[in-house]
């Protein structure tokens, strides 16, 4: 296997992967804060935030920077066109992050609780990097399924 191709298949693996993280973020982690109770809940977000890391960070990261090499690495038959369009998703799913849901979410954990007003935005804005997840996901899937056409 080539290096291009190597590059190309990390990036596929990672951005699914990653597409499968925020769907569990999505339907499973943060609708589980409103059933804390207000005493555990420093305790069960510490915990939250602490195991996020290698699930969620780690391999986005890796999506990022494999999406980045692909635009000078990529296998032939890889739009340059379709990658560029990833990456504009892939971080935007970080800019919703740091500049949408951090604040919110920090305003959840300064409450100590989960109030059905500040969930339902979070929620909404969690929706909003699903959906810029699953987009990255669809190119990629067209990308593989046009170069394994070939």
């Amino acid at each position: 296997m080539d290096f291009e191709l190597l590059v190309f298949v990390v990036l596929v693996f990672t951005t699914f992967f990653n597409n499968g993280v925020q769907a569990y973020i999505h339907f499973e982690a943060y609708p589980l804060f409103s059933h804390v109770a207000k005493s555990e809940f420093p305790t069960y977000v510490s915990e939250y935030e602490r195991r996020l890391t290698i699930p969620l960070l780690l391999p986005y990261g890796v999506t990022v920077l494999a999406n980045i090499v692909a635009l000078f690495a990529r296998p032939e038959d890889v739009s340059l066109i379709w990658l560029i369009a990833a990456l504009i998703l892939n971080v935007s799913v970080a800019v919703v992050t740091l500049r949408v849901a951090t604040p919110v979410y920090n305003e959840i954990k300064a409450a100590g609780e989960a109030t059905a007003a500040t969930m339902g935005r979070l929620m909404q804005i969690n929706l909003w990097r699903l959906v810029l997840s699953t987009l990255s996901s669809i190119v990629l899937l067209y990308l593989l399924l046009d170069l394994l056409s070939i």
